[in-house]
């Protein structure tokens, strides 16, 4: 050894660096898995006969019937995307509020396509969603509650 080189030190910033990149590419996949969902030109609200909700439009065929409340961090919610104010409009092939806990039920540990609204975003986007046991309460780790069109969102 050197007498120079503070070893601790040396392999306290390398531990230090791993971390960063660690956490770098972390982000970088969680990037590039939500840009498609920004940039995507599908399911416009412009689409078909539209009625309003708050600064919400959407079509006439395509009504929300829930809205999220509540996403804890690190849950399943999260990590597919979920935020506080996402109108669901489809959960897997439901599309009616009392079918949430069933269907989520019936599907754990396995990935299924949720189709949201989100306030002021121009686009309706789909969000794969994975229910499974984690070290919060429930299997997705949200709080849903019914919404109906005259809620300003």
């Amino acid at each position: 050894p050197r007498a120079d080189v503070d070893l601790y030190r040396v392999r306290h910033l390398r531990n230090r660096l791993a971390h960063i990149q660690t956490d770098h590419k972390k982000i970088m996949q969680r990037i590039e898995q939500l840009l498609p969902i920004l940039l995507s030109t599908t399911d416009s609200y412009e689409q078909n006969e539209e009625y309003h909700q708050g600064n919400t439009a959407v079509t006439s065929e395509e009504r929300p019937f829930a809205s999220i409340t509540a996403v804890k961090s690190g849950s399943p919610a999260d990590q597919a995307g979920l935020i506080v104010g996402d109108l669901l409009v489809r959960y897997g092939d439901i599309t009616d509020f009392n079918g949430i806990a069933p269907f989520t039920q019936r599907h754990l540990n396995e990935a299924f396509l949720v189709k949201v609204f989100r306030p002021n975003f121009p686009r309706a986007f789909t969000l794969e969603v994975r229910p499974r046991a984690w070290s919060g309460p429930g299997l997705l780790g949200c709080n849903f509650v019914p919404h109906s069109s005259a809620d300003s969102s």
